[in-house]
């Protein structure tokens, strides 16, 4: 009986390995960052990125002047809410751990009246779930098993599984903004150079105690903020290391500090891609690569002593 019941239990660990290995072949640990106001925290119902996609959101910011000079009803433009407030941002570091057959990335923003975030997929949701198309160009073969062609929706693509869009507003040609000199630049940076990803995390994906991730019950789990610091530290150390690269082009500005100059996001640009666009930029000696590009973007999250931000304490602390 004793021989019985070792036999019996050597049988339920190995398929509870079996079942872990399968499970664990769709799964992975992402180290995310987002920018986002301080008295927000978490990944629920938001948008993050990974070190190579928060990077180009951050310098995309970093170029609003020029962007905004083209796309002057952009909401990144006109927008006066909770996410445009000066010195209210903080950076966020988490881990998630995620499903990796990824669905539809949505875009999350906050209610203007209640201030909780609300997602919308970035497809066409009149279309049925087997011609929808990512952002990135990416369909959502990898989540047939779940989804039924005899019906038309699937909202696991849309409400459940995480959303990544891979080297965001990369795509050429540009799907919404017109084909500029400045818009090829962004191309270059986020479809060339970075080939970072941004991800949408919805409740409906969340695990909850008892599930099992990857194996189709949820699609992500929270494991925690490692690290928080202020943005308006991280974008100065950031901003400083991109001027460095091409002293240059920025010493010939009239006012070299002057970062909303249009010149400045000029100078900026063709320093990360190595292509000027603006009359009488310099040409760089050469883009910048992506690790150069990665690193000044987590050098902030470093020790101080190393050149790295202090962490955020409430100023009421």
């Amino acid at each position: 009986f004793a021989c019985q019941t070792l036999n019996m239990a050597t049988k339920l660990l190995l398929l509870l390995s079996l079942l872990q290995g399968a499970f664990g072949a769709h799964t992975a640990n992402l180290t995310l960052f987002r920018i986002t106001p301080h008295n927000y925290t978490g990944v629920l119902n938001m948008n993050t990125g990974d070190a190579a996609g928060d990077a180009y959101f951050a310098l995309y910011e970093m170029i609003f002047p020029l962007y905004c000079s083209e796309e002057k009803h952009d909401s990144s433009c006109t927008s006066e809410g909770i996410l445009n407030i000066p010195g209210f941002n903080i950076f966020e570091k988490s881990i998630v751990e995620v499903d990796t057959r990824y669905g539809a990335y949505s875009g999350c923003i906050p209610n203007p009246d209640t201030g909780i975030f609300g997602c919308e997929a970035y497809v066409n949701r009149e279309a049925c779930w087997w011609e929808l198309v990512n952002p990135d160009g990416r369909n959502f073969s990898d989540l047939d098993a779940f989804c039924d062609r005899k019906v038309c929706n699937c909202s696991l693509i849309t409400e459940k599984a995480v959303g990544q869009f891979n080297s965001p507003m990369g795509q050429n040609p540009a799907r919404w903004h017109n084909q500029t000199p400045m818009w090829e630049q962004i191309e270059i940076l986020s479809g060339q150079i970075l080939k970072g990803n941004w991800y949408s995390t919805l409740s409906e994906g969340q695990c909850q105690d008892g599930q099992v991730l990857g194996s189709g019950e949820c699609w992500w789990k929270f494991h925690g903020v490692q690290q928080r610091i202020n943005a308006t530290c991280h974008y100065n150390k950031l901003r400083e290391s991109i001027v460095s690269q091409n002293t240059q082009c920025f010493n010939k500005l009239p006012d070299p500090s002057n970062v909303s100059a249009i010149p400045w996001s000029e100078c900026f640009l063709a320093t990360l891609t190595g292509k000027p666009i603006g009359v009488g930029t310099p040409r760089p000696a050469g883009a910048m690569t992506r690790d150069q590009i990665v690193s000044s973007f987590l050098k902030p999250f470093g020790d101080v002593a190393d050149g790295g931000c202090p962490p955020w304490t409430h100023p009421q602390d």
